[in-house]
């Protein structure tokens, strides 16, 4: 379904065949532990949640967000969680599934909030790329939501080294106006729409 919205190309025939080879390439690379989100969605995402996790692989459900301010997060939740997905999107003020990419009703700290009470966590998304947490958001809204504790982790396409030299110290949290007494975990992570896109370097971690 992501494919088939942006255009983008695929060998599969079918979304069975698709899953199949998603799951086949994580067991080759004994990846144990999957999130499958999609900018406020959910329904297209449940058939490769459950070929996952018929597998033995651990798979969160959830979705993508993105926040009034610009902030994108991806938020994942237990298994119990799974037939709720929806209720907490329309939470986010999304209705509409025609919209490519839905902006929610939230600010960051307000999704983050929400995410607690509802039973989940927020990753902060390509947090030093474009609509990443570091590059968006600026002053102290940014120290604010970055030193929140209801923000756990945060995605990196690669190592902290890697990263831009303007937001490294941030990110390692030697940053004396930035730092956490609880640093965020580094999750390498990034879009991953095909089996080749899981061996590539920052695809994931340990």
């Amino acid at each position: 379904a992501y494919l088939g919205r942006h255009n983008k190309q695929t060998t599969f025939a079918n979304e069975a065949d698709y899953n199949a080879a998603i799951v086949q390439k994580c067991r080759d690379l004994n990846i144990e532990i999957i999130a499958v989100t999609d900018h406020y969605r959910v329904k297209h995402s449940t058939g490769l949640v459950q070929a996952a996790r018929a597998a033995g692989i651990i798979a969160f459900g959830g979705f993508e967000a993105s926040t009034k301010d610009g902030v994108h997060f991806l938020c994942l939740f237990d298994p119990d969680k799974d037939s709720r997905l929806e209720r907490f999107i329309g939470e986010c003020g999304v209705h509409n599934d025609d919209d490519l990419s839905p902006t929610g009703n939230k600010d960051c700290l307000e999704l983050l909030e929400c995410a607690r009470s509802w039973g989940g966590i927020c990753i902060a998304a390509h947090v030093a790329g474009n609509n990443g947490l570091l590059q968006t958001l600026k002053g102290q809204l940014r120290i604010n939501v970055w030193q929140s504790d209801d923000l756990l982790a945060r995605a990196l396409a690669g190592p902290v080294d890697n990263a831009p030299v303007g937001l490294r110290d941030i990110i390692d949290n030697s940053n004396g106006d930035y730092r956490r007494a609880r640093p965020l975990a580094v999750i390498n992570a990034q879009d991953v729409d095909s089996p080749e896109a899981l061996g590539e370097s920052g695809s994931t971690c340990l």
